[in-house]
């Protein structure tokens, strides 16, 4: 296999692995921010309270920065199992992962703190969350010495093959699967018919206007897309946009990826 292949197989692993990270953020969020309430109500502070927002701020600020640090050390890790020094392409990668979860995150967030102080007659928080990203951005500064580090360490072991699941969605009515097809957590579901199947849950499981308008204009904007880097890189900004109905939108993921090749097939 000579080095563009093996790149090209690293990047795949790295973007469907960033994917189902993206999914796990918000279980992390749920859990995080649930100990974070606690806390506070035994300190006398609400929910809408100052400190609070300030809580979850930080709480969005070390996850994104775990995300990158883990998405970093995926591609360390693959890079080191094929025996490849690491290219500017990765950093590349990671620099638009950082800005994509930042500001979808930070919408999101913006449109929610003015949708709640609509509701409650109160100042909106909204500007608590426009600095949102620091963390990440250190990340960043974290993360590239730790690239340079590793290029200049000599290269010994033997490649090993990276791990890295096809997904396959062809024909009217396909069925999506991964690996073996044990039947458990797979969307059968019509290409054509993906995204307004997508659309119809979405809007099912999603009761505050704010968020169902920000996720279905995120899914919009990911169907629009005509080209595979295009429609790649639109993907996060989805995911992250719904991670509040992770539970829901996860089976669609291999389809979703695999709508991807299929652009790339033209």
């Amino acid at each position: 296999m000579n080095d563009a292949i093996a790149r090209a197989e690293i990047k795949r692993y790295v973007d469907k692995a960033y994917l189902a990270k993206l999914m796990q953020m918000n279980d992390q969020r749920l859990q995080r921010n649930g100990d974070l309430y606690v806390t506070l109500h035994k300190g006398g502070h609400s929910r809408n309270s100052g400190a609070c927002v300030l809580g979850e701020l930080d709480i969005e600020e070390a996850l994104m920065a775990e995300l990158l640090h883990q998405t970093a050390e995926l591609y360390i890790d693959a890079y080191e199992r094929k025996g490849l020094k690491i290219g500017p392409e990765v950093m590349k990668d990671l620099a638009e992962k950082q800005v994509g979860v930042v500001a979808t995150r930070k919408a999101t967030l913006m449109a929610q703190a003015q949708l709640t102080a609509q509701r409650t007659n109160q100042m909106s928080k909204a500007n608590y969350y426009s600095q949102l990203g620091k963390r990440a951005s250190q990340a960043m500064m974290e993360i590239g010495p730790k690239i340079d580090l590793y290029n200049l360490t000599p290269q010994t072991s033997e490649p090993t093959p990276v791990v890295n699941n096809i997904f396959h969605l062809s024909g009217p009515g396909s069925k999506v699967v991964q690996g073996d097809d044990h039947s458990t957590n797979t969307i059968t579901v019509n290409e054509k018919e993906l995204f307004q199947s997508l659309a119809s849950a979405i809007t099912s499981a999603v009761a505050d206007t704010a968020e169902r308008t920000e996720i279905l204009a995120r899914l919009d904007e990911l169907k629009a897309q005509k080209t595979k880097t295009d429609y790649l890189a639109t993907i996060p900004k989805f995911i992250t946009a719904a991670t509040s109905i992770g539970h829901i939108i996860a089976p669609y993921l291999p389809a979703l990826m695999e709508k991807a090749e299929q652009l790339a097939r033209g």
